[in-house]
């Protein structure tokens, strides 16, 4: 074999064995890319993990057993860290971040597509959100600066803003529901009042006083006649009151809670939720009987459906049976590390 031909054939070997190693390495490719796990609308909790040091987030997805599917990362720092939960409206998860991806303070609501897992930014125009509330057309946050407590509503489609302010007021919590905003406030003079927003125009439309529940109102729910408070008094014991919206009373309901947080309606009954104590209690108003169930943890934040009642700890979440309160499944969350720092659990949403 002359010289020609032999260096023919090792540039033809040699082009040979780089076409190989071309094909094995795309198919590699498309073998790694296809198993990468890829988000899915098919699940029923997510729970969310952040830092304030970093501006990134993670939202890790479960389905209704609780079986650990997809991570998504989220370029926003201090994700969902507001006095209210993520809310869901329409199919979309709206929650509060208070860094942006550049690092810098935020200005807006992020959307999740709970479809597609693609994130949408509305810029509410004000630093420090510290409460979110959503309906089909607006979001709705409050922020406090310089003594000045600011009630908002954005809505997405104008991009315009409506605000009210009120000096020298605390906002201890707020709910929207059929045009109306409800806002429990603490006034200057300490006094605590509900005062019930026309949301169109942003402008109180009327005011109750809510002083005879003797204690901090942390949280109430919505009936189509009344609205349920919880509050606590300075030595940790709380009770239940209502408003009724029909004949303008206030009433005291003849419950002890301990210290409680969070309350929810589900079927007849309230589930109402107290970080400090651990302590759950399911209230069936109709049957006026009251049991209280003991949480291994203190929970940040809890959640209830139909069937479960769902909470969050530094490290899992966990599910219960609404009927008798028996643990369902615990799961630990993976703690993700960002430039050596590592996240913290934040707080979670139910599809």
């Amino acid at each position: 074999m002359n010289k020609e031909k032999q260096k023919s054939n090792i540039l033809f070997y040699a082009f040979l064995a780089v076409c190989i190693a071309y094909v094995i390495f795309y198919i590699w490719h498309v073998v790694k890319v296809s198993s990468k796990p890829k988000y899915s609308a098919d699940f029923k909790v997510g729970v969310v993990q952040t830092s304030e040091d970093d501006s990134v987030s993670y939202i890790t997805y479960y389905d209704q057993d609780l079986k650990k599917g997809y991570t998504q990362k989220i370029s926003n720092g201090a994700l969902g860290e507001t006095y209210e939960a993520p809310q869901i409206a329409d199919g979309f998860v709206y929650m509060v971040p208070k860094k942006s991806n550049e690092g810098k303070d935020s200005k807006s609501v992020i959307a999740l597509d709970l479809k597609t897992g693609k994130k949408t930014s509305y810029s509410v125009g004000h630093l420090g959100s510290t409460n979110l509330r959503v309906d089909s057309n607006n979001i709705y946050t409050a922020s406090t600066k310089d003594n000045q407590l600011k009630l908002s509503k954005y809505t997405k489609k104008s991009k315009k803003s409506k605000t009210l302010t009120l000096d020298n007021t605390t906002l201890n919590c707020f709910k929207v529901n059929n045009d109306k905003l409800y806002a429990v406030l603490t006034t200057p003079d300490n006094k605590c009042i509900l005062d019930i927003i026309e949301t169109k125009t942003m402008k109180v439309e009327s005011t109750v006083d809510l002083s005879s529940f003797k204690g901090k109102i942390t949280d109430f729910v919505l009936t189509d006649t009344e609205l349920y408070f919880i509050y606590t008094d300075a030595s940790k014991k709380g009770g239940l009151g209502l408003y009724s919206l029909v004949t303008k009373k206030i009433e005291t309901i003849d419950v002890t809670l301990e210290a409680p947080d969070q309350i929810a309606k589900v079927n007849s009954s309230f589930v109402i939720s107290s970080k400090s104590s651990n302590k759950v209690t399911v209230y069936s108003y109709g049957k006026n009987d009251v049991k209280t169930y003991e949480l291994p943890t203190a929970p940040l934040l809890c959640k209830v459906t139909s069937t479960n009642f769902y909470y969050l700890d530094d490290t899992s979440i966990y599910m219960y049976n609404l009927d008798d309160f028996t643990l369902v499944k615990k799961e630990e969350v993976p703690i993700k590390k960002v430039n050596s720092n590592p996240q913290h659990l934040a707080t979670f949403f139910i599809k």
